[in-house]
């Protein structure tokens, strides 16, 4: 099952049109995302704990256009940096899917999937389980 909806979410990304990839970059590019704890949901949060989240006080992440690419940024510790030249865009279900990979390579390394308020991210990074992120808004830059 879960073959089978990989292939579907691959062959229609395969067919998105390049504007709305180009968007989609556009739409998680250089916001400001933090992690909100392994194995948590953002349903198992309450209001108070999203709240603070959101003010972007420690934040974990970005993601920047590289070339034909994306970049993701990780800022929390030692910054580290991966660069993923292959960059897939599909919509499933009113959520925005990313399938990142390397030029040349076949495999997917990394699989995004951004809620469709934008707010909510959650990547999937084979053998690791999933990391949600929240987009946050630091007091000097609200949106």
């Amino acid at each position: 099952m879960r073959r089978a909806l990989a292939l579907v979410l691959f062959a229609a990304a395969c067919v998105a049109p390049a504007w709305a990839q180009e968007d989609a970059i556009k739409s998680i590019s250089y916001a400001r995302w933090v992690d909100i704890g392994p194995g948590r949901t953002v349903a198992q949060l309450k209001p108070a704990e999203i709240a603070e989240l959101r003010r972007c006080k420690n934040w974990t992440m970005y993601f920047a256009p590289s070339g034909d690419g994306i970049m993701q940024t990780f800022v929390a510790g030692m910054t580290m940096s991966n660069s993923y030249s292959q960059v897939q865009v599909s919509l499933l279900a009113g959520e925005t899917i990313f399938i990142l990979s390397q030029k040349g390579s076949s495999k997917t390394r990394d699989t995004l999937h951004l809620s469709k308020d934008g707010n909510v991210l959650t990547q999937i990074s084979p053998p690791f389980r999933p990391h949600t992120y929240l987009r946050c808004f630091p007091a000097d830059n609200r949106k």
